[in-house]
């Protein structure tokens, strides 16, 4: 087994349904190789029901869950940054407040780290399931290897978020996460590709993601019209994509904004996804 510490990072805000919140912290915590130091970000005030969560987790794994608190809700990308400039480890695992991870994606993503210190990024393929099974029926796949990473990127996100492990090093060097309330992520691991950083994905599912009845609709609002484009203008302001790079997925995504809902559903099951 290996002796490198990695951190566990979560943000949570006060919309997230406690029991999922309860399901996502127990797989970080019933990990085959355990962490020392699991940070929750408070992203603004939580619920009654979110707070008795937290409260049982200190209580149950002291000085293992690190709770930092923000005052109001800043949105993703501030909250994230702040988690990652509290990790303790160089190696921290990602995760959504409401996914799963199977119990030995860290001793899997860990062991890649050990066996490649250049590497700065490390995902995988994802699955998505319903709520209430969770088996996953469906998993979106990405493409594995550096230049296969770095060719998809200049159109869409090379990387599922929920299941990455980066270093926290590398993350901050790269000045971190900006302001974007919309697909930050993939903002940030751009600038990294942009500046050499290397990246790889595994063929493996390591996290899996719920899928509901609102995930169409939240896909086809008009903010996240906007923060998609305005990802992809940054993205080609700092150089790092074409002209075509930037309007071909945005007419894309204008297209899929007018699509009947169920189309919309259709062509969201078929893109880079296959049935498990």
């Amino acid at each position: 087994m290996s002796k490198t510490s990695y951190s566990a990072l979560m943000t949570v805000y006060r919309k997230v349904v406690p029991q999922h919140f309860v399901e996502s912290t127990q797989c970080v915590l019933t990990q085959t190789l355990p962490t020392d130091n699991f940070v929750i970000v408070c992203d603004g005030p939580l619920t009654s029901e979110l707070e008795k969560v937290i409260e049982r987790l200190q209580h149950c794994h002291p000085g293992v869950v690190d709770v930092f608190r923000l005052s109001e809700n800043v949105g993703t990308a501030v909250a994230t940054q702040k988690g990652v400039e509290r990790c303790k480890h160089n190696l921290v695992m990602k995760l959504d407040a409401d996914d799963l991870c199977i119990p030995e994606r860290a001793k899997i993503q860990v062991s890649i780290f050990d066996s490649d210190p250049e590497l700065s990024i490390c995902g995988s393929y994802m699955g998505e399931f319903v709520d209430g099974s969770n088996e996953p029926s469906q998993v979106r796949t990405v493409p594995l290897e550096q230049d296969d990473i770095l060719v998809y990127s200049r159109r869409r996100n090379p990387f599922n978020n929920i299941t990455i492990m980066y270093k926290r090093d590398d993350v901050i060097a790269a000045g971190g996460y900006g302001t974007l309330r919309r697909a930050q992520d993939y903002e940030l691991y751009v600038r990294m590709l942009h500046k050499g950083y290397k990246a790889r994905n595994i063929e493996t599912v390591l996290s899996s993601a719920r899928l509901d009845a609102d995930n169409l609709a939240r896909r086809a609002t008009l903010n996240n019209l906007k923060g998609f484009l305005l990802v992809r203008w940054t993205i080609f302001r700092n150089g790092y994509s074409s002209l075509p790079d930037f309007i071909i997925p945005c007419a894309g995504q204008l297209a899929y904004m007018v699509l009947p809902r169920g189309l919309r559903g259709r062509l969201y099951q078929k893109l880079l996804r296959k049935s498990s």
